[in-house]
């Protein structure tokens, strides 16, 4: 009798399942779907943003939106546009009642996998600050998985571009009505292959490669970054008026210790106790028989102090580096270079902080290398940090 019993409780509990499934797939999910379709179309502005399927999971408080599309509304066909791409976004852990009836949506946890943005847009056009949402969302941890970065500027040569990143965002507060900013997240971590952007004025080409952060132990890496000028010597030069430095380098191996990324994007601050980079090679190239428009360059301790935010590096080193300077002079036929080999430098007490307006401190550069790759050069410098 006993196992009867049990058997007819196992199967209620099988049906009621099976029951609740069926009501999920056949009316919750729909009925979701619409919703948040709904909403979409009333608060998408220009673009269309479509979501092919979505699965509730209600025993596990979850919600998988597959295959989401965001394309230009038709009334901007051909004008320029962003096209993009989700394979799928699950949502862990929301209590589903909570979120649809009284807008206060609490997540554990939400992955983005797969997601392209591609197109061209005026980065340049200033816009009021965005309102991120209508509700009180609070997620305490948002993944990217794939992301893939392909925009480009309407107005000038800008561009940018990620390959395959990995973002993940911790501690994400968004109260009903807050405009989109920096202090909405706590902390993140990031992992990207390639970063590449084009300057403005078409000039350069930008790229880092293996790039690495860790929140929890305040390091930022990157294998390389790359100065790359998109013109050969004198047609860089040929683009300006007057005389203008051209260069173009390769650093690699840089890591930044106790650096904080997420207060460098909140307030723009560059505090670290130890910076490296471990290979620099550096070319720069100068047209003299241009015209020389003068012009006041600030001191090395005017450009620090000038610096809008708090900056503080304990020490900053090169182990190993090469720098050519290539100069072409006014009565020259030919252009002619120097050239410092082996350079090793450290420089100590990069600061603006104001209270040595006051109190006495000094930076000190240390550094050596090979003329020409044959002199040796010894060379210690010591300043004030601050000049009153």
């Amino acid at each position: 009798m006993k196992m009867k019993k049990y058997l007819k409780i196992l199967f209620g509990i099988i049906a009621f399942i099976l029951l609740l499934m069926l009501l999920t797939k056949v009316l919750v999910e729909p009925w979701i779907g619409n919703k948040i379709q709904t909403s979409l179309d009333e608060n998408a502005g220009d673009y269309l943003v479509k979501i092919e399927k979505v699965h509730v999971s209600i025993l596990r408080s979850g919600i998988e939106f597959e295959n989401i599309t965001l394309h230009p509304k038709q009334e901007n066909d051909g004008q320029p546009g962003l096209t993009g791409e989700i394979e799928s976004v699950k949502f862990k852990g929301i209590h589903l009642i909570k979120a649809l009836f009284r807008k206060d949506y609490h997540i554990r946890e939400i992955n983005i996998f797969n997601s392209r943005l591609t197109g061209k847009t005026d980065l340049q056009k200033k816009t009021g600050p965005a309102k991120v949402s209508p509700v009180n969302i609070k997620i305490d941890n948002l993944y990217f998985e794939k992301l893939f970065v392909n925009v480009n500027d309407t107005s000038t040569a800008q561009a940018f571009s990620i390959k395959d990143g990995v973002l993940k965002v911790y501690d994400i507060n968004v109260e009903k009505q807050d405009t989109l900013s920096p202090t909405l997240f706590h902390q993140l971590d990031f992992d990207v292959p390639e970063f590449k952007t084009v300057t403005p004025d078409s000039l350069y080409t930008l790229t880092a490669v293996g790039i690495n952060y860790s929140a929890e132990t305040n390091t930022f890496m990157a294998d390389s970054f790359v100065v790359h000028p998109n013109y050969t010597e004198y047609e860089f030069t040929a683009r300006s008026k007057f005389q203008t430095n051209r260069f173009e380098a390769n650093l690699g191996a840089i890591t930044f210790h106790d650096f904080s990324v997420a207060n460098y994007i909140k307030s723009g601050n560059i505090i670290s106790s130890y910076i490296e980079i471990g290979e620099l090679e550096m070319q720069a190239f100068k047209d003299k028989r241009k015209e020389f428009k003068h012009t006041e360059k600030p001191s090395f301790q005017d450009l620090i102090y000038n610096y809008p935010a708090a900056m503080n590096i304990d020490s900053f080193a090169i182990l190993s580096g090469n720098i050519v300077y290539t100069e072409h002079s006014e009565k020259a036929i030919e252009k002619g270079s120097i050239s410092f080999n082996e350079v090793n430098a450290r420089i100590y007490k990069i600061t603006n902080d104001t209270i040595y307006k006051t109190e006495k401190a000094y930076f000190e550069l240390k550094a050596n290398a090979l003329l020409m790759n044959k002199g040796k050069i010894d060379l210690t410098l010591k300043a004030r940090i601050l000049i009153t």
